[in-house]
Order: structure tokens, then sequence, then C-alpha cells
């Protein structure tokens, strides 16, 4: 496994499983309930399903856009983290880092 992180401090998570052609990729952000206030309490819980719901390169289809790929992706709250995880044909491994990095959701 690889493990990055880049300038905004995301951890990216690599798996590349070459005898099935299949990449496994997680996103780890540090947020979470340990970091929320009484008045932010919830957030990172309903960011991460906002997140899902569009992006700036592709608005209101990126599900439809990771579907017809067969990307399979969900995404989980912890106390101290976020996590998004994808699996996918390994050919997808590019457009998923899009979608996640320069699509957006990686900006600051």
């Amino acid at each position: 496994m690889t493990i990055t992180c880049i300038d905004n401090k995301l951890d990216v998570y690599f798996q590349v499983h070459k005898n099935v052609n299949v990449v496994a990729i997680q996103f780890i952000v540090e947020t979470g309930d340990m970091y929320e206030n009484k008045k932010t309490l919830g957030m990172s819980h309903l960011l991460e399903h906002l997140l899902f719901e569009s992006s700036p390169t592709y608005g209101n289809t990126l599900t439809y856009e990771l579907n017809k790929r067969g990307i399979s992706y969900n995404a989980t709250t912890a106390r101290d983290y976020v996590k998004y995880y994808f699996y996918a044909q390994s050919k997808y491994a590019n457009f998923i880092i899009n979608v996640v990095l320069v699509g957006g959701w990686g900006q600051n």
C-alpha cells in the first residue's frame, strides 16, 4: 500500500491489485466530532454525504459518472476522521484521483 500526504494534508492511500486489475483508493480527512463544538456538531458527517452530491467538474452528475464506470464508492465518518473510498478497475485510477483532487474536493 502506498500512502501519500498532499499539500493540503489530505492523506491518500493507494493499493493496486495487479493480478486482478483492480485499484483501491482511500482519502482520509482529519475531521470528526472530536474536532467539532456545539455549533458545528455533525458537520463532518453532513459533509461526508454532500461531497458525493456534486463536484465543480461534474456538477450533480458525479454519482452518475462514477456508476457508469462501475466504480464502487462510499464513505464513513469516525470520531477523528472521514474516509472516502473507491474500488475500481485500474484504468479508472486517474479518473478517481482527478475527481477528488483536481475536481474540487481537494482544493482549499
